[in-house]
């Protein structure tokens, strides 16, 4: 009797030992869910005029597990060259209009329950502005939009995707143009020495952001990303003016530039930046009307590796969106923007191509490592969506460089960043013996943390969320790989320093 009694002692003690221990290795009840970043794709054959391109990129789209999809409107594409007699270019259902591409977008991406924001770009010749110079000097749809059509056409876009029309799902997200800070989109970027294309943009996005929300106010505005690197001159010709990102958003924002004193060192996630690094220093201007949007939009795209600053400092590249944010806050605080209160934002574009099949880009591995590091550091500094350029290389075109930052091959076969885009997984060292792990996982559920070389053992368990992403802190010193599994589905391994 006394046996059986230690016996069952020594079975309740090891209970609780694997209790606790099992317990130790799981993210606690009750705490705080780690905060989402929704990822989406930006695919130019998303709005191709061929449905079975449309129909096979938007299945791509869904093997990703993609949750939205950005899917640019071509303006001038969808709107007659020329105005016809009662031409009405707010009504959606104007028969001069040819919404068909657009159409099947809508209901390709919803019939596989992804969202859809709808990025309108690039005017027909009839809604720009006087003045116009050659298309050799400014590429045709970028000359000073007129405010008024760009507000028309939001209002017969808004309405034609608003849900109660012609059977057509709903749209609820809606962004105007694409990198207005290069004259290749927007034209002029400078008249002289003076900066114009903040002032032209606010103006274009007023109108827009007024007609989207009047067809519902549950419609979200998205500026245009800004690109993130531009010319410290206006020097060249229009189609080359590029603004620097931050010069940009000063002047959508009703701020001009002033020169730093010093170089103080200041704490900006997590690493120190100068005073320099921070940009110009913001002088207040008048702004009656001022900016009105809801999510702020940029590209983060990197040259090198997704943890590398830009070298200027009013360019922004993928760890710099504090430049960014500075100005939103300054802006919010002062109200030169509107509705009032901080602003979400959103990374519209990230890529790195890959080689093969070019000649250029990284190794098929690095290029997968960079894309889920890079949705990590983004992660890291809030940004509440991004989106991946592209889903499939590219066709090779005169001999042009062409873009083959895919997560598939033009033949269809899956790069690496493909399972890296399903279930991105990143660790990073935070002291000798402390190391973060990161991901966004298939679906909501216990994600398995496993190490190993050719043979992986569990080492802990951490929770995703219904928005999937899981983090939690490893006890690990020197060099480890590692990767997260769950059910079936098992990410890239991360190679830990």
């Amino acid at each position: 009797m006394r046996g059986e009694k230690t016996g069952r002692r020594g079975l309740l003690a090891a209970a609780i030992a694997a209790a606790a221990l099992i317990a130790g290795s799981v993210n606690p009840a009750g705490a705080a869910a780690a905060r989402g970043m929704d990822l989406g794709i930006y695919e130019p054959e998303f709005s191709f005029p061929t449905p079975s391109l449309q129909t096979a990129a938007f299945d791509r789209a869904s093997q990703a597990h993609a949750g939205f999809a950005l899917v640019y409107v071509t303006w001038s594409g969808v709107a007659p060259t020329s105005k016809p007699a009662g031409f009405n270019a707010a009504n959606p259902a104007d028969p001069a209009y040819d919404f068909s591409a657009i159409d099947t977008a809508v209901r390709d991406a919803s019939a596989r329950s992804l969202q859809v924001l709808l990025a309108i770009t690039k005017a027909p010749p009839w809604a720009e502005g006087p003045n116009r110079p050659s298309a050799g000097e400014a590429p045709q749809g970028t000359w000073e939009p007129n405010p008024q059509d760009v507000g028309d056409f939001a209002h017969a876009v808004a309405a034609r995707y608003s849900g109660n029309f012609g059977g057509l799902p709903a749209v609820r997200h809606y962004q105007l143009w694409a990198e207005p800070n290069l004259g290749v989109n927007l034209s002029p970027q400078w008249l002289g020495n003076t900066p114009v294309s903040p002032t032209i943009y606010r103006a274009m996005l007023n109108a827009f952001y007024s007609n989207v929300k009047a067809v519902s106010p549950r419609n979200v505005v998205l500026t245009g990303g800004t690109a993130p690197y531009g010319n410290l001159t206006p020097a060249g010709g229009l189609t080359y003016q590029r603004m620097q990102p931050l010069a940009f958003w000063r002047g959508l924002l009703c701020y001009s530039a002033g020169k730093r004193k010093g170089h103080k060192k200041r704490r900006k996630h997590g690493r120190a930046v100068t005073s320099r690094a921070l940009g110009n220093k913001l002088i207040p201007q008048p702004c009656p009307n001022p900016a009105h949007f809801d999510i702020a939009a940029h590209h983060p795209i990197n040259v090198g590796a997704p943890t590398r600053a830009a070298l200027n400092p009013d360019d922004i590249s993928t760890p710099d969106l504090y430049k960014l944010k500075r100005v939103l806050a300054a802006a919010a605080a002062s109200g030169r923007l509107a509705p009032g209160g901080a602003k979400p934002i959103w990374a519209t574009e990230l890529w790195w191509n890959s080689s093969p099949p070019g000649d250029k880009g990284l190794s098929l591995a690095q290029q997968a490592r960079y894309l889920e590091q890079g949705f990590y550091v983004l992660w890291k500094q809030g940004v509440g969506a991004t989106f991946w350029f592209e889903l499939r290389d590219a066709v090779p075109s005169g001999g042009l460089p062409i873009p083959t930052s895919g997560l598939f091959f033009r033949d269809g076969r899956a790069k690496p960043a493909l399972t890296a885009y399903q279930f991105p997984f990143v660790t990073e060292r935070l002291s000798g013996k402390r190391v973060r792990a990161w991901g966004e996982a298939p679906h909501a559920g216990s994600v398995d943390i496993q190490i190993g070389r050719k043979r992986f053992r569990h080492l802990k368990t951490l929770g995703a969320g219904d928005n999937r992403v899981f983090t939690g802190i490893l006890h690990l010193g020197g060099h480890a790989n590692l990767r997260a599994v769950q059910g079936t589905q098992t990410s890239l391994v991360w190679r830990q320093g």
